[in-house]
């Protein structure tokens, strides 16, 4: 029931904000900027586009889902071919779902991120239940910053989200998971680089407690996303922006340049100082994310999620490039599963301020929904 009513939640201000915003377009859920326009095909005749912006991500992961074997060409308009393409899951999961029709895909992608929604709501329930909590704090993922963020503008951060609180659950004991904690395994990278993070934390505990077998088992499900990459790899080129160029010289070195160099509005933006101010909360919430990562690896140093949360302090310590700290839409998605990681180990422990660092961040992402909201109310 709780994954039922997250994903009610979701479809339900989905379908408030394109009415009243949007004049009924869905597919202005992909955020396509007339900068940067959709290919001229029938199928995208009809794209809404937001005028005078290059867009977001969304509107690329829709074109893979539509040419997910680079067969169309369409990827030309995607901006990082190798590094969208990775990314194959959900727009892969759309493509299946609208078996291959152009004129389902988008429906599918749609029903696909809501799909994800729902898992992410019934595993947070089940880890809580776990844990002698209340399933009704599965609410909350519908709060986890990527979740927003896929909400509003179809990227692939919430699928990734929701397979963090499905390995939290499997991967969260000692005990050797059975097949559903392989599955997440394989399809984590498959999301998003970053989910291999889980992975490594999870073949790292194999290894502590020397299960040799099991080990064998993790070492087979990573072969089907090295074979996806290497087809990518050989039919894209590499982008000056790949994941390897976003490590930094010197570290925390891309935190610091976004603290020291707040992020500039445009002209004319709607409570501006007050997104200023809420930058600096959401910033001050990774800040302590970070400081209660590590103080929670250095308490339990062989635990899969006290490893797993290590690894993404060291990835957002080692992120130099201005890109991912742009603004909180931004490191708000990829901080995600540390937040959540966080959130989940404070429902079993009742640490409060395990829940703060991803309250901080949903506050400022929260913030940014402000004019669809008030766009919705003058409708009603």
């Amino acid at each position: 029931m709780v994954g039922l009513a997250c994903a009610g939640l979701v479809l339900g201000w989905q379908c408030l904000t394109v009415r009243y915003n949007y004049q009924g377009n869905w597919s202005a859920l992909f955020c396509t900027g007339s900068k940067h326009p959709a290919p001229p095909l029938e199928e995208f005749r009809a794209t809404y586009l937001f005028t005078g912006s290059f867009g977001y991500d969304g509107q690329f992961y829709r074109y893979v889902a539509h040419d997910p074997f680079l067969k169309r060409g369409l990827w030309k308009w995607v901006d990082a071919p190798r590094l969208r393409y990775r990314r194959i899951l959900v727009p892969i999961l759309a493509y299946a779902g609208g078996l291959g029709r152009p004129g389902a895909i988008d429906t599918a992608y749609l029903a696909a991120t809501l799909g994800f929604v729902f898992l992410g709501g019934y595993w947070a329930s089940r880890y809580a239940v776990s844990r002698g909590r209340h399933p009704g704090w599965g609410l909350g993922f519908v709060l986890t910053p990527a979740v927003l963020v896929s909400a509003d503008r179809m990227t692939v951060d919430g699928a990734l989200a929701a397979l963090v609180c499905g390995w939290a659950l499997y991967w969260g004991e000692r005990a050797a998971p059975k097949a559903a904690g392989y599955a997440l395994l394989l399809a984590l990278p498959l999301v998003r680089e970053t989910g291999a993070v889980l992975n490594l934390a999870s073949g790292a505990v194999l290894a502590l407690t020397r299960k040799a077998r099991e080990l064998v088992v993790w070492a087979a499900v990573m072969l089907p996303c090295a074979a996806w990459y290497a087809y990518v790899a050989s039919r894209t080129e590499r982008w000056e922006g790949d994941v390897g160029n976003f490590v930094g010289r010197l570290p925390l070195a891309g935190f610091a340049a976004r603290v020291l160099h707040p992020y500039v509005y445009p002209p004319g933006t709607p409570w501006r100082a007050l997104l200023v101010g809420l930058d600096y909360v959401a910033l001050g919430g990774i800040a302590l994310a970070l400081v209660l990562g590590i103080r929670q690896w250095l308490r339990r140093r062989d635990g899969a999620v006290e490893i797993a949360m290590l690894l993404f302090c060291a990835l957002a310590v080692e992120v130099g490039a201005s890109d991912p700290w742009t603004e909180a839409f931004a490191f708000g998605r990829w901080s995600s599963p540390l937040l959540l990681l966080l959130a989940l180990k404070g429902l079993e422990t009742g640490e409060r301020v395990l829940g703060l660092p991803i309250a901080l961040v949903t506050l400022r992402v929260g913030a940014q929904f402000g004019t669809q909201a008030l766009g919705v109310l003058r409708g009603l």
